[in-house]
C-alpha cells in the first residue's frame, strides 16, 4: 500500500510541475486555425474598402442641393413650376434615401467585420500567451505581432463604421432640409 500511495504522489507532483502536460495549445494546427480566421476577415474588410471607396467616390459626386441652394430659392422655383418640381424633388429624395442605405448597408458589414476581427484578435492573444506559458519565447512574440496586425485592421474597420455614419447622416439632414422647405410651402 506504502508504494501505491508513493507513485500517486509521484504522478501528482509529476502532473502539477507540468501543467501544460497533455494540453498543449501552442501547435501547428491552432497557429493555422488564427491565420486562417484573420485572412477571412482580412478579406472580408479589403472587400470592404473596395465597396466603401466605390461609394465614396459616388458620395464625393453627388449634388446636395442645400450646398448650392437656399431653402428660399428651391421653394421659389418649386411655387413656380409645382408640375416639373414635384418629380425632381421626389427623384432626388429617393436618391437620397438610396444613398443612406448604402451607407447603412456598409455599416453594418463593417460591424460584421470588426466583431470577426475581435474573435481573430482574442484568439491570438490566447494563442500568444500560450506559447508564453509553454516556454515558447518566439512563438509568443510572433503570436502577439500577429495580434497587433489584427488590431491595426480592426482600427480601419472601426473607422469604416464612423465613416458611414458620418456619411449617411448628411443624406439624412438633406432629406430634413427638402422636408422643411415643403412643410414652409404647405403652411
Amino acid at each position: 500500500m506504502k508504494g501505491i500511495s508513493t507513485h500517486i504522489l509521484i504522478m501528482v507532483a509529476f502532473f502539477f510541475a507540468f501543467p501544460s502536460w497533455g494540453k498543449i495549445y501552442c501547435t501547428d494546427k491552432n497557429w493555422n486555425t488564427g491565420t486562417e480566421l484573420y485572412k477571412k476577415y482580412e478579406q472580408r474588410y479589403n472587400d470592404l474598402s473596395t465597396d466603401f471607396n466605390h461609394s465614396l467616390e459616388q458620395h464625393r459626386e453627388f449634388q446636395f442641393l442645400s450646398f448650392n441652394f437656399s431653402e428660399p430659392q428651391l421653394a421659389q422655383a418649386w411655387q413656380d413650376n409645382p408640375d416639373k418640381m414635384t418629380p425632381v424633388f421626389e427623384l432626388y429624395r429617393q436618391q437620397l434615401f438610396s444613398h443612406a442605405d448604402t451607407f447603412a448597408k456598409l455599416r453594418q458589414r463593417s460591424l460584421a467585420v470588426s466583431k470577426g476581427l475581435k474573435k481573430s484578435r482574442d484568439l491570438w492573444e490566447k494563442l500568444a500567451d500560450y506559447c508564453y506559458d509553454e516556454d515558447n519565447y518566439t512563438d509568443y512574440k510572433a503570436g502577439r505581432d500577429n495580434m497587433r496586425k489584427v488590431i491595426n485592421t480592426l482600427k480601419m474597420a472601426n473607422e469604416l463604421v464612423a465613416r458611414c455614419d458620418r456619411i449617411k447622416l448628411k443624406y439624412l439632414k438633406e432629406v430634413g432640409f427638402l422636408a422643411d422647405m415643403e412643410h414652409g410651402l404647405t403652411l
